[in-house]
């Protein structure tokens, strides 16, 4: 229940996030800082676990340096740092664009472990690695908006073959 409720967050959010940015471009306003918005998610982020953590585990922890080095990571990489990039992609490229990388993550963290602890990838990991590349390089190879065409018309096919994006 934790996953989905915080993938909608992250969804209802983004979507909000978005709109306001199209309806500030519109009305030729600035946009709001995305330091400002990593500040109000990290904030709902800490008071919705700080909750959780309280109630469920009464803020025991053991502390050890190597449980701290690791909440740092987590911290600074994986929540700051990921988010920052998706909302700084999100006001440079269309949401399907940004959605469609999280598609490279699985076989990206599949192609490191292979890399820095040598373990052995099956064919079926190997092919699943390929299928994902290619339908994140046919999403940004292919401009599938129906705004974009020429005639205004949405073709039969949903885009036009061959029509690349800039």
């Amino acid at each position: 229940m934790l996953l989905i409720g915080s993938v909608l967050a992250i969804t209802i959010a983004t979507q909000i996030d978005r709109k306001s940015n199209l309806v500030n471009k519109r009305q030729h306003q600035k946009l709001v800082p995305l330091s400002q918005i990593m500040l109000i998610h990290s904030i709902s982020a800490l008071s919705l676990f700080a909750l959780l953590g309280y109630t469920l585990e009464n803020f025991e922890t053991n502390w050890s340096p190597s449980l701290i080095y690791t909440i740092l990571y987590l911290t600074v990489f994986l929540s700051i740092g990921s988010y920052w990039c998706m909302f700084f992609l999100l006001r440079r490229i269309s949401v399907t664009k940004v959605s469609a990388l999280a598609y490279l993550s699985p076989p990206v963290t599949m192609a490191m472990a292979w890399l820095a602890f040598n373990e052995t990838l099956t064919l079926q990991e190997w092919l699943g690695l390929g299928l994902a590349a290619i339908a994140v390089t046919i999403v940004y190879r292919f401009d599938v908006n129906p705004r974009n065409s020429r005639s205004g018309k949405l073709p039969a096919s949903g885009f036009k073959v061959g029509q690349a994006t800039r």
